[in-house]
């Protein structure tokens, strides 16, 4: 975000050598996607097939332009071509060679990327705060929707992240903290929210601390974000007369498939870590 206050563009180089990275496409959203070089010179595959859709998804999106590097062959070009790549270097194009002076053909400037949803909130309720979906639940509907939410994550061949917020510490016990280690065994990012956390959580989780008196020790968020996956339980617990046990508490909630929704909740939480 301070990059681009500064008016520059972001490319990401060697996408798709890693799956994982996937998932933080919608989060960095680039100008300008590189793509691997298994993209172009490898037999296509599943594999092959799962990470081009999903840069051609998110170029679907968001207009990003799409450069592929080691083109030596026609067949490499024609890859390149149908996995949406519009600029390309390789030694079919030419072979290194001493410098020549410079004269450009034609110019060129970075893509316009199409209008993104806003994505600087406070809070991940502040994204879903108009929401017309809006409603209340006690404790163990939220339960329930976080659990169904985390077994999508940990059954997802999409290996999206999962942030979760959680209000205090005390309601990660050992069943909780099982299921997601579990999760982060493939997610590539796993991260817990919320105050007062004893120190010994385990190392594959990020554990993310703040203030008993912070916005988010009301809030309760589950959050996947990957390739094809984009959901999100977001829930603030109602103020007011006390319940008359833990199970009574309330919750206004919202529950959203809309991935720009989903992104900045998302991007509400991952600003946190630092």
């Amino acid at each position: 975000a301070a990059l681009r206050a500064d008016g520059i563009a972001i490319a990401l180089d060697d996408v798709g050598d890693n799956p994982e990275s996937l998932a933080l496409l919608d989060i960095v959203s680039p100008e300008v996607i590189k793509l691997a070089n298994k993209l172009i010179q490898d037999p296509a595959s599943n594999d092959t097939a799962k990470t081009g859709a999903a840069i051609m998804a998110h170029r679907e999106r968001r207009g990003a332009l799409i450069v592929a590097e080691g083109i030596e062959t026609d067949e490499h070009l024609e890859q390149a071509m149908a996995w949406g790549a519009t600029l390309g270097q390789g030694f079919l194009f030419g072979r290194p060679s001493p410098l020549l002076p410079y004269a450009p053909t034609k110019t060129w400037s970075s893509p316009a990327l199409r209008a993104r949803a806003r994505t600087s909130f406070h809070s991940p309720f502040d994204a879903v705060a108009g929401d017309p979906g809006m409603r209340t639940a006690r404790k163990p509907t939220l339960w329930a929707i976080s659990r169904y939410l985390e077994e999508q994550a940990l059954h997802s061949r999409d290996t999206p992240m999962v942030l979760t917020a959680l209000q205090n510490g005390a309601n990660f016990g050992l069943p909780t903290r099982r299921r997601y280690a579990a999760l982060a065994a493939t997610s590539p990012l796993v991260a817990v929210f919320g105050a007062n956390f004893t120190p010994d959580q385990p190392a594959e989780i990020r554990v993310v601390r703040h203030d008993a008196s912070d916005a988010l020790s009301s809030q309760w968020v589950v959050v996947t974000l990957g390739p094809h996956v984009a959901a999100a339980l977001v829930a603030r617990e109602r103020g007011g007369q006390a319940a008359a046990c833990d199970e009574d508490r309330e919750f206004d909630f919202v529950i959203t498939h809309d991935r720009a929704v989903v992104t900045a909740v998302a991007s509400a939480l991952l600003n946190r870590i630092r």
